[in-house]
C-alpha cells in the first residue's frame, strides 16, 4: 500500500540551549568526513534491518521575519526522513500490504536509529514523537494481478496509450513542449513487447505512476525470500502484476489535512481520496465510447441539431473550438457554449471534443472497469511461515520489524554504534510464531501479543 513515504519528525521547541546542547542531535553520519562545507546536507544511512538505503536531512530554524526559510546551520529543528519502507525494513516491495501510519511509524524509528549511532543521547531520542510529524510526501501502491505477464503487460500498454492521448492530445502539447503523459524510457512498445518501462502523469500537486516490475532491477533491494517455494511463487505473482501508483505532495497533503499520522489511522477515506485522483485525472469515471462512430450515425442520435452539426465537424476532423459558429461569439459566451455542448456531447454518446477523433480509438474503457480500489491485500496471517504474512510489509510484520528496530537503538544506546546485528542475506520470517533461525538479526524477540498460547 505505502511504498514510500517523506516525513519531517519535528525536535521540541521547548527546549532551552543548554537542554538542547545535552542532546547532542548529529547534524551528519559519523562516516561523513567532508569538512569543506558546515552546511546541513542530505545523508545517507542504510537500514540495520536489510542494508536498503534512505536519507536523512537535517533542517535548521526558521529564519526571523520568513514563513518557511530555514538556516543550513546552527540549532536543528527537525529531520526530514524519505524512506521506502518495505525494501528498509522486510527487504524487497514486491507485495506490500501496510498502509501509511505504518510507513510512518518505520521512518521514525529508522531516525531513532541514525540519531543514536551517531551520538545523540536517550533524553534527545524522547524529544522527537509520532505526533510531532508532518508527511510531506507519500507513494500509494496498488496491486493488480493479471492470469500472465503477457496481460499484465498489455493492460499496461493500454494504460500508456490512454494517458498519454488524452492528456496530451488535449492540451494540445507539441514536442517542444513538457508533456503531462509520458514513459521512461521513451522508446515505443507494442501491447506484446517484453520492453520494461514505467508510465507517468506528472500533475502539480501529484504524480501517477505505472509499470510492472522485472525482476532483477538495477539499484533495487530484493532480498531473496528465505522460503525457496514461497520465493518463487512471488516471483511468480511479481511479473503479472500490474502496479500503479499516486504519490501525493505535501501542499494536497496539507490542504486534505492528511498531514499527520492521526488523519490516516484506523481509516479508509484517504487512500479513497488518492486513488480517485487516479481515476479523476485520467477521467475513468466518464462514458468512454468503445466502438467507432460513423459520420452517418449522427443524424439517429438523441441530440439537438446543432450538436449532431458540431460532432459531425469533429468526426471528419475538425477542431470543434475554431468551428465558424464559434467565431463571432463574444470569447466568454463562445467558451462557456463550447464546455455545454461538449459536456452534452461526451456524457451521451462517450466522445470528448478535446481529443482529436482519430486518436480516440486508443482511449481504453477497460482501465475504468479494471481500476477500482480493492480492499486490503491480507495474506494470511495465521499459518506462520505457510504463505506471505510474515514475509511481506504487513500488519503481521509491523510490530515484530519496530520491537527489532526498538532493541538496535537501545543496544546502540548502551554499547555504541558497532553494536548492530549482521545483515541477512534472504528476508527473513517476521511473524507471530518465531522459527528455527540462525543467530542474528532474526533473534529479536516477537512481541507477546504475536506469540501462541
Amino acid at each position: 500500500m505505502c511504498d514510500s513515504i517523506s516525513i519531517i519528525a519535528w525536535i521540541d521547541d521547548d527546549l532551552t540551549d543548554e537542554e538542547y546542547d545535552q542532546c547532542q542531535f548529529p547534524e551528519r553520519d559519523l562516516d561523513d568526513t567532508d569538512q569543506q562545507s558546515s552546511d546541513f546536507r542530505m545523508q545517507y544511512p542504510k537500514s540495520p534491518l536489510t542494508g536498503a538505503g534512505f536519507k536523512i536531512t537535517p533542517l535548521g530554524m526558521l529564519i526571523p521575519g520568513t514563513v518557511d526559510k530555514r538556516y543550513f546551520h546552527g540549532r536543528i529543528a527537525g529531520y526530514l526522513v524519505e524512506v521506502n519502507p518495505p525494501a528498509c525494513v522486510i527487504g524487497h516491495n514486491r507485495m506490500l500490504v501496510n498502509g501509511v501510519p505504518a510507513a510512518a511509524r518505520v521512518s521514525v524509528w529508522l531516525l531513532l536509529y541514525w540519531l543514536a549511532r551517531n551520538g545523540c543521547t536517550a533524553a534527545g531520542l524522547d524529544k522527537i514523537s509520532f505526533d510531532n510529524v508532518d508527511i510531506v510526501d507519500l507513494t500509494l501502491t496498488f496491486l493488480y494481478l493479471f492470469g500472465s505477464e503477457r496481460e499484465a503487460r498489455e493492460f499496461l500498454y493500454e494504460f500508456r496509450r490512454h494517458s498519454e492521448t488524452l492528456l496530451n492530445k488535449k492540451q494540445n502539447v507539441g514536442d517542444n513542449s513538457k508533456k503531462i503523459a509520458y514513459s521512461i524510457p521513451p522508446d515505443p512498445v507494442g501491447p506484446e513487447s517484453e520492453h520494461h518501462y514505467t508510465s507517468y502523469v506528472r500533475m502539480r500537486q501529484f504524480k501517477l505512476k505505472a509499470y510492472v516490475k522485472g525482476l532483477n532491477q538495477l539499484n533495487a533491494v530484493m532480498l531473496p525470500i528465505a522460503d525457496k517455494v514461497l520465493e518463487t511463487e512471488m516471483q511468480e505473482e511479481t511479473i503479472r502484476t500490474f502496479r500503479p501508483e499516486v504519490q501525493v505532495h505535501g501542499k494536497w497533503l496539507k490542504d486534505m489535512r492528511l498531514n499527520k499520522i492521526s488523519g490516516w489511522e484506523g481509516k479508509t477515506e484517504p487512500y479513497e481520496l488518492v486513488f480517485g485522483l487516479l481515476r479523476t485525472t485520467l477521467e475513468l469515471d466518464k462514458k468512454v465510447r468503445a466502438k467507432r462512430m460513423k459520420v452517418t450515425t449522427v443524424d439517429v442520435l438523441p441530440l439537438c441539431a446543432r450538436d449532431k452539426k458540431l460532432l459531425a465537424y469533429h468526426l471528419r476532423g475538425g477542431v470543434v473550438r475554431e468551428h465558424e459558429h464559434f467565431r463571432n461569439m463574444d470569447p466568454k459566451k463562445a467558451s462557456q457554449y463550447y464546455s455545454a455542448v461538449k459536456i452534452r456531447v461526451r456524457d451521451q454518446e462517450g466522445i470528448d471534443f478535446d481529443v482529436p477523433y482519430v486518436d480516440t480509438k486508443v482511449l481504453s474503457p477497460k482501465l475504468s472497469a479494471l481500476l477500482v480500489r480493492q480492499e486490503e491485500f491480507k495474506p494470511d496471517y495465521f499459518k506462520p511461515g505457510d504463505h506471505f504474512g510474515g514475509y511481506v510489509f504487513s500488519r503481521v510484520s509491523e510490530p515484530v520489524v519496530l520491537k527489532k528496530l526498538d532493541e538496535i537503538v537501545a543496544d546502540v544506546l548502551e554499547n555504541g554504534p558497532d553494536s548492530v546485528p549482521p545483515l541477512p542475506r534472504q528476508t527473513i520470517y517476521n511473524g507471530p510464531n518465531k522459527p528455527n533461525r540462525n543467530r542474528g538479526i532474526s533473534d529479536a524477540p516477537v512481541p507477546p501479543e504475536y506469540k501462541e498460547d
